[in-house]
């Protein structure tokens, strides 16, 4: 299996951040089974209030998630999209990652663990997810989803390796400082070196 990362530093606006994903991949020889998008991909809620991000969220059938259908389909791989997830409990939303490929939704992670520290308060704009996601096959493997902050709870990785995952796919929106990019690396080798998985 082949996953290909489109990197990039997210706008408030979606529709820059799309072009900015679209020219990316645009710009890049395409040999991926599954391609991954960071973390707040749909939007950088800097600065922004809960109704604000409420505002830009939209549901799984809304145009955000048939453009990485779409984008599925040009480049005959599994997208991995994030996006704020619309809820009954507005303003708050979920910050959810959803599996695609070609015209369907294949699996949703909603994120469990929501990162209220170093003064951030994820919890003020989302609710917090309550289950994991059942890993799905992704071009021969089996696959499951967290985002960022899960990555410090090994319980999390541990459910996926033992319902048969071989590789968790980990969107991040990470925060630069002082030991940071350390951190997140010490964190994904020990979460792959526990479980004996990518």
């Amino acid at each position: 299996m082949r996953v290909g990362i489109v990197q990039f530093g997210s706008t408030e606006s979606k529709a820059r951040n799309l072009e900015a994903i679209k020219r990316l991949l645009g710009n890049s020889r395409v040999e991926a089974d599954l391609i991954v998008v960071p973390e707040y991909a749909m939007c950088d809620i800097t600065g922004m209030t809960p109704d604000q991000v409420y505002s830009v969220a939209e549901t799984l059938d809304g145009p955000w998630i048939r453009e990485f259908m779409s984008l599925s389909r040009e480049y005959g791989a599994y997208m991995l999209a994030t996006l704020f997830e619309r809820s009954d409990a507005g303003p708050k939303v979920y910050n959810s990652a959803a599996v695609v490929k070609d015209d369907e939704v294949l699996a949703v992670y909603r994120k469990m663990h929501l990162f209220d520290a170093y003064g951030y308060r994820e919890s003020d704009y989302m609710l917090a997810g309550t289950e994991p996601m059942t890993p799905i096959d992704v071009s021969g493997v089996r696959a499951g989803v967290a985002i960022c902050f899960d990555i410090r709870y090994p319980e999390l990785f541990r459910y996926y390796a033992l319902s048969g995952a071989g590789l968790v796919v980990v969107p991040s929106a990470w925060y630069r400082g002082p030991g940071k990019e350390e951190a997140l690396r010490t964190l994904g080798a020990a979460r792959a070196h526990e479980n004996n998985m990518y």
